[in-house]
């Protein structure tokens, strides 16, 4: 590789990272967890222990 190419390379990169970063408070809104099976079941059990985290 040429050098040249290396630095278009490098340049690049720089252009498309993102300039700042700040950290986000995350949720914002609730999250909604659907069980997609019976009430009681294992899916069911184990949403509702997960809910409780």
């Amino acid at each position: 590789m040429r050098r040249r190419d290396v630095l278009i390379g490098i340049g690049s990169a720089a252009l498309a990272s993102p300039t700042s970063t700040r950290a986000q408070s995350w949720p914002t809104k609730p999250v909604k967890i659907v069980a997609p099976f019976a009430a009681g079941g294992a899916a069911d059990t184990l949403g509702r222990i997960i809910a409780e985290l």
